[in-house]
């Protein structure tokens, strides 16, 4: 077997570089166990460190199966893309043409539910709520009733395709679009569309298939330290955003197939397909826009093809690709310090592999009118406070669906017009001030999200 099919590096320096880093990593992040996987012109290497869970520790292996969380939505993207290719779905057509339950909804919201195309679904711009704190149960009609039962209850807070923010709800939705073409289950369409044809042999949709194999168990922080996360994650209805479990040998095969095509097994889409899922539909920072559910980014001068994932903050995944380089470079974490830790080794990865030394943006006068900032900003369940501090801006999350426990106050400086980095990662912009007509502050892009101002009390 080649050493690109079995997934060895030929000079075995880079695993060893690689395994010594993971190790000394998740240490310094508080991370009981990770894994981390490179393709760098077609030959993978993975690492391993650590331990599965602090109650039960066994090591991390390659094939142990971590909650790859919201990477799952390139997972669905490219299932509705299967049905595009054979000419079943139109991405440009209204939802309502293949869900025409989508206009049973109150008649303050129908004229906006009957705008939503397709597309939408993919690039966070439908324009409703992204709450998730809803179970419709385990049966196969949990989607159905997602659709049905709840998403009438869901607010319409800004009009389709008016801007992107950050939607959790919209891939269940086109989950449901999908069964409805498909004549089948969400799950059975992925795995006979995408996932057995890629022979991803470790990649699952259910708990039950996850129990009875090595799986990491998320960790949550606490005052006592990492303490085990007890239950399933996430309901079977929000599968389609964020459900899958896998290995990171599973999730580098995953990575390869999107970067240059190449699979062991049957591509599900052709390059056509894949290149228009790179395509930007919507700038959300200076440094970052959205394709159909990638996420386009500059990092180091590199043009990068990425989507990162947390479970409730518990289970914490990365994949990034870098086609210039035909590099990809994906990790798996589980606890908190998973996000910092899985930045790090794509860090790491364009230094050692690429040669790409990062260096701060450049730090600008902030905006003049920088006192107007200060206030609360709101999404749905999500509040931040936002305060000027000299020339910065201290950003505080209040309240978040997505996290358990307090997180720190983040400090920001400005990097030119109205955007600004984080001092914990000055290399990309993090987030920018949103303006109405009159050139007012509205709102605040972060996390993805525009959070909008509200009113003060």
């Amino acid at each position: 077997m080649s050493n690109k099919a079995s997934g060895r590096d030929p000079t075995g320096s880079l695993q060893a570089e690689l395994q010594e880093f993971l190790a000394s990593a998740i240490s310094e992040n508080r991370v009981p166990g990770a894994a981390a996987g490179i393709s760098y012109r077609g030959v993978s290497t993975v690492a391993c460190a650590g331990i599965t869970s602090v109650r039960d520790p066994l090591p991390i292996e390659p094939d142990t199966l971590f909650m790859i969380a919201s990477i799952t939505k390139t997972y669905t993207a490219t299932l509705a893309m299967t049905l595009v290719q054979q000419g079943l779905l139109d991405l440009e057509r209204p939802a309502r043409y293949y869900l025409p339950e989508l206009l049973d909804c109150p008649a303050d919201t129908r004229e906006q539910r009957s705008q939503v195309r397709v597309q939408d679904l993919f690039t966070h711009s439908a324009g409703w709520a992204s709450e998730i704190s809803f179970d419709t149960g385990r049966g196969d009609d949990a989607l159905t009733r997602l659709v049905r039962d709840m998403l009438p209850t869901v607010e319409q807070s800004s009009p389709p395709g008016a801007y992107a923010s950050y939607n959790n709800l919209s891939p269940a939705v086109a989950a449901r679009l999908i069964e409805v073409i498909g004549g089948g289950t969400f799950e059975d369409l992925m795995r006979a569309r995408v996932l057995d044809p890629l022979r991803l042999s470790t990649t699952f949709l259910f708990p039950d298939d996850v129990a009875n194999r090595r799986h990491a168990v998320g960790h949550r922080d606490t005052a006592e330290g990492l303490v085990p996360v007890d239950d399933w994650p996430i309901p079977r209805c929000f599968t389609p955003s964020g459900g899958i479990a896998s290995s990171i040998r599973d999730l580098l095969a995953w990575a390869q197939f999107h970067l240059a095509g190449e699979t062991p097994g049957l591509a599900p889409i052709d390059p056509a397909r894949r290149a228009a899922m790179r395509v930007p539909h919507f700038t959300m920072t200076p440094s970052m826009s959205v394709g159909l559910s990638w996420f386009l980014r500059q990092r180091a001068g590199k043009a990068l093809v990425s989507h990162d994932g947390s479970m409730n903050s518990n289970q914490m995944s990365t994949l990034a690709l870098v086609p210039e380089a035909d590099l990809a470079v994906s990790t798996l974490a589980n606890a908190p310090g998973g996000g910092d830790l899985g930045r790090i080794i794509i860090d790491w990865a364009l230094e050692r592999i690429v040669g790409v030394k990062l260096s701060p943006l450049p730090v600008t006068d902030p905006p003049e009118d920088l006192s107007e900032i200060n206030g609360r900003y709101a999404k749905g369940h999500t509040t931040v406070a936002v305060e000027a501090v000299g020339s910065d801006i201290l950003i505080t999350t209040e309240s978040s669906p997505d996290y358990d426990h307090e997180l720190p106050t983040v400090r920001a400086h400005f990097i030119g017009q109205d955007a600004f980095a984080t001092d914990i990662d000055p290399y990309e912009a993090a987030g920018m001030i949103v303006r109405n007509a009159s050139g007012s502050i509205a709102a605040v892009a972060w996390q993805k999200e525009i959070l909008h101002r509200t009113p003060t009390p």
